[in-house]
């Protein structure tokens, strides 16, 4: 649980005939990473693979023709060669229809569109020719609001004769003498012009009625196809999404065969496999093959391309039901290499403490727990859910501490809060944190001596993935390292000693610091010192020099950065305060909380607070995971384990 998961490279040999139900075994059980040969596929597999990609593309036209949604459960597993023979005969009887219904589609899309655009003219009495030909007049065509046509008469007097086609649209005529003045009254005013885009030798209301049968026709030869569907699916239809479901299940069977390694009587498959379930698997193939098979494991450190790094290990981390949601948290960032401290119960704890501390109202986080239940029963966001839930709890907690409810604090709840303080914790006030401006200061310090805190455990954790990758020169004298720790260490001493306990700290503290920064600053030499490499200088001494003491002065910026980042975490505390007081000024001034307006105002700021600076926090959280917590052990990515599953015979690559 504290470190990733102990793996070991696993050698099955089966019987060529037993490889198909091994396969689906190994689906099912769901612990083993098979490997892909990296060998060149077998001249027998480049037909059957061309074949497998044409019935791909012929099993997308099917399911897009029929409408077929594939569901989790499907039929009895299927040769391969009899679905590639079935989908093409099902292609071939479809063709024409499908061919036909795509052009349909278009014509009926391209005629619906000049429907609508023609519409609004079909009561136009005249035809286009017609109209372009007058001499003396000139027209716009163009929507219009009946008010503004108002308007336009009025300010136009009679120099504008308007005829209204339909509602708010309307051919309005004038001369050609005076259609400057009403196209420039017509920009002030609401009127959209359109174009007459038909015959010019027929009037609207004729290529009206003649596009509407053509749409009329294409829909009865849609009509037509949409029978012969039914028909076939009458007789077809259930056939159709099994034997699809059988398709992508051999397709991985077969594509699992052709990338191991094999002969006439035998199959190798290889792969990772967790520790523990090493028994287990070995009893589920006895059961089902009895002693015709062969499994032997091996350590990672006994093969020869993980000795040589060609190879990563796959990392899985093993963590509580509670946990293991949080493990996205990680991997979002990267996947720690392998036998390293799996941070997941650390990173959940902070994470949880981040946010809480960041927003708390008993209200507001009870919300948040809500949205966070309904996210987690969806079974794409159910991790995400999960965690939204749980940190809407923590945001109850310290609301509670904060003494804050919707916006309302600890003085407005006094009654309330008073009594439940008190028999919880034994205090007589209705908060347990001050938020008060007189308190800011302690709260920053608190805030700044939890980043001194969590840094440590950081470069603790740096420490702990060196010895046990045997890389301890590495970290003798690094910044996240022995010496980065003892200094940092050091200056939580003296900071403690001068800030809360008011006294002047020893010097040997000091001496202590400058001993790190001069041991940082000549860690190359005395690395390859130690590793006994030579030259001690990869470059010059000037240019060594150069570097080590920007690295030094760089290593001084984040020591102080990287701790005083935390401040956020006091600083967004008091914004929320500040925000809900806001909120709680609005209401006040539209009448109180008692009234309709402040109803609506104390809706409207929280749901601002909860979806605006809810964000911002979650944001401010993953920020000080990533960026301060995280960089101090993080130097190498490790490999994600990605196990082989089927579930109920259908197979997914997770």
């Amino acid at each position: 649980m504290f470190f990733t998961g102990e793996m070991r490279y696993m050698q099955l040999i089966v019987l060529e005939r037993d490889f198909e139900k091994t396969i689906d075994l190994l689906g099912n059980f769901g612990w083993v990473e098979i490997k892909r040969s990296d060998f060149e596929k077998k001249e027998k597999f480049t037909k059957l693979n061309e074949l497998i990609d044409a019935t791909d593309k012929k099993i997308i036209e099917i399911a897009n023709f029929f409408d077929i949604q594939q569901d989790n459960e499907n039929g009895n597993l299927v040769d391969l060669q009899e679905l590639i023979t079935y989908f093409s005969s099902v292609e071939s009887s479809i063709k024409p229809y499908f061919e036909k219904l795509t052009q349909l589609k278009k014509i009926k899309y391209d005629l619906e569109n000049q429907l609508k655009e023609i519409e609004q003219f079909k009561n136009l009495k005249i035809t286009k020719k017609e109209l372009e030909n007058f001499t003396f007049l000139h027209f716009f065509i163009g929507s219009i609001l009946p008010e503004d046509i108002e308007k336009l008469k009025i300010t136009l007097k009679d120099k504008i004769v308007e005829i209204k086609l339909e509602d708010g649209f309307y051919i309005i005529f004038t001369s050609k003498k005076g259609r400057w003045s009403v196209e420039s009254e017509l920009k002030k005013l609401s009127f959209k012009e359109k174009k007459l885009n038909t015959n010019e030798e027929l009037i609207p209301a004729d290529v009206f009625i003649k596009i509407k049968e053509e749409l009329n026709k294409t829909e009865e030869e849609i009509k037509k196809i949409d029978d012969f569907k039914a028909e076939f699916l009458k007789k077809d239809g259930k056939n159709i999404p099994n034997y699809i479901e059988s398709f992508n299940l051999q397709k991985v069977y077969f594509g699992v065969y052709q990338n191991i390694k094999h002969s006439e009587s035998i199959s190798l498959i290889e792969g990772w496999i967790l520790k523990k379930k090493v028994d287990t698997l070995k009893d589920s193939l006895n059961k089902m093959l009895s002693d015709k098979f062969s499994v032997v494991t091996y350590k990672p450190e006994e093969i020869p391309e993980v000795q040589n790094g060609t190879l990563k290990v796959p990392v899985i981390m093993e963590n509580l039901k509670f946990f293991k949601p949080f493990e996205n948290l990680v991997f979002n960032y990267g996947t720690p290499s392998y036998k390293t401290i799996d941070p997941t119960i650390f990173v959940t704890i902070t994470f949880l403490l981040f946010f809480g501390m960041m927003y708390g109202d008993i209200g507001q986080g009870f919300i948040i727990f809500l949205a966070g239940i309904f996210l987690s029963k969806t079974k794409k966001f159910k991790d995400m859910g999960f965690i939204i839930s749980v940190i809407g709890v923590f945001a109850m907690i310290f609301g509670l501490f904060y003494g804050a409810f919707f916006c309302f604090e600890h003085e407005e709840l006094k009654s309330i809060l008073l009594p439940i303080n008190k028999f919880l914790f034994g205090v007589d006030k209705p908060y347990l944190i001050d938020l008060s401006p007189e308190n800011s200061m302690n709260i920053f310090l608190l805030t700044i001596g939890f980043g001194f805190v969590i840094n440590l455990f950081g470069m603790l954790i740096n420490i702990v993935n060196n010895i046990l990758q045997k890389k301890i020169i590495n970290v003798l004298f690094s910044p996240t390292g022995i010496t980065g720790f003892i200094m940092l260490a050091s200056i939580v001493s003296v900071a403690v000693q001068y800030v809360v306990l008011k006294v002047n700290p020893p010097s040997f503290w000091l001496f202590i610091i400058l001993g790190c920064l001069i041991l940082i600053f000549v860690r190359e030499p005395l690395t390859n010192l130690l590793k006994k490499h030579k030259p001690l200088f990869h470059e010059t001494i000037t240019y060594w020099a150069f570097l080590s003491f920007v690295e030094v002065f760089e290593v001084i910026l984040n020591t102080i950065s990287n701790n005083l980042s935390f401040i956020r975490i006091g600083a967004f505390a008091f914004a929320h305060s500040i925000l809900s007081s806001t909120t709680i000024m609005l209401v006040d001034m539209v009448g109180g909380a008692g009234t309709f307006g402040g109803i609506l105002v104390l809706i409207i700021g929280n749901a601002i607070i909860i979806g605006l600076e809810g964000m911002i926090v979650g944001i401010q959280t993953i920020r000080l995971e990533y960026y301060e917590f995280f960089s101090k052990f993080f130097s190498e990515q490790g490999r994600k384990f990605i196990p082989f599953k089927i579930e109920k015979n259908r197979m997914e690559a997770l």
